[in-house]
């Protein structure tokens, strides 16, 4: 479900009329997790390849395989990495309201241009008056985020970032990249610069240097979702040594140490994203059986001149008592709200299989 649902979606958005949209939509990855365990219940890169032409021995097609410019063999869902847009927000959030910088009920002034770090930013969600962080996380507000990252200090948003998991790896049993984590200790180590306030600002809403894989995004989702424990992710259920003893996979996880308030209150803008009226991803949920929590991700790239920006999506489920979390990222998928519909149909497909697991 989750493959079929990439390819297929991946060739609607190529086809959608926007501005941005340079109609060039070409690869991605879903992750499915438990938010109970760890276990990873599907995980998809595309585009793919037919594994038999190994077993098959035909290097005319192995080798155009290891040279396909479009990195078939490449598992995009552990090894790519991507700037997360604003599905790092619901972490700022976290960062925010630990370090007492905003509660749940603080309400911040978010007009269309501001000036923090010495630098003006725009909010591309227009004037927008005094919000709450439930309205922010919602509408993806870039004002509020600014304001938020920058007024928790960078030191903070690495702390909690490491916290969920990014910057370092999951532990899943195959090889995997540990990404990117804007922070002082990587751009002075990456480009010999020193940190300027306005990093800060740019790192708050997912961008400047920050890089994670599918993998990392749907670790730290399924953390919100579960209140606070980040499982490390695996793949193998069980398996046998040589003695014929079957040895069962040891669950592990560590706690973040995030309060029960402060993940609460993420979940609540979380629940808005898919549930309000001006929530971004509304359109995909709008008759979803019961509530998701999720956060869109539109993510500039730098060559918007020539290619559209990435689009992600992460969510899981049910938001009262979740089971999964999903994370998807289409390259080139222009904008966030449209990857939200590969998320529903691995929903959709995982509830049935559990309704269809109890009739049985």
């Amino acid at each position: 479900a989750a493959y079929d649902s990439l390819e297929r979606n991946i060739q609607l958005i190529r086809e959608k009329e926007h501005k941005k949209n340079q109609h060039d939509a070409n690869a991605g990855a879903v992750i499915a997790m438990d938010v109970k365990n760890g276990e990873i219940l599907a995980m998809v890169s595309y585009p793919t390849y037919d594994p038999a032409i190994f077993l098959e021995g035909d290097w005319e097609k192995i080798n155009a395989l290891n040279n396909d410019p479009d990195g078939s063999t490449w598992n995009r869902a552990t090894l790519a990495r991507y700037a997360p847009g604003s599905t790092y927000k619901p972490l700022i959030a976290i960062a925010g309201l630990e370090t007492g910088t905003i509660t749940p009920y603080t309400k911040l002034h978010c007009p269309i241009s501001m000036e923090i770090g010495g630098l003006r930013w725009r909010n591309p969600e227009g004037n927008q008056g005094y919000i709450s962080l439930e309205k922010a996380l919602a509408t993806s507000s870039n004002m509020f985020f600014f304001q938020t990252g920058f007024n928790s200090g960078i030191d903070n948003i690495v702390k909690w970032a490491k916290n969920f998991g990014f910057g370092k790896p999951t532990g899943i049993e195959i090889n995997e990249s540990i990404g990117a984590l804007a922070s002082r200790e990587f751009k002075l180590r990456e480009l010999k610069e020193g940190w300027v306030p306005a990093d800060t600002v740019n790192a708050s809403i997912g961008q400047l240097y920050n890089a994670f894989t599918p993998l990392q995004l749907v670790n730290y989702v399924s953390t919100i979702g579960n209140g606070g424990l980040m499982y490390r992710p695996h793949l193998v259920l069980k398996r046998e040594n040589a003695s014929g003893e079957t040895l069962i996979t040891e669950i592990e996880y560590q706690e973040t140490g995030a309060k029960k308030s402060t993940i609460e209150a993420v979940k609540k803008g979380m629940v808005a994203v898919t549930n309000s009226e001006d929530g971004t991803a509304v359109s995909a949920f709008r008759d979803f059986p019961f509530d998701v929590a999720g956060k869109t991700g539109t993510a500039e790239t730098g060559h918007e001149k020539t290619e559209s920006s990435n689009a992600l999506f992460v969510c899981y489920a049910p938001a009262d008592d979740p089971k999964i979390a999903v994370a998807v990222v289409v390259e080139k998928g222009v904008v966030g709200a449209w990857t939200a519909p590969i998320a529903r149909d691995v929903l959709m497909t995982y509830f049935s299989n559990e309704e269809k697991k109890k009739a049985q």
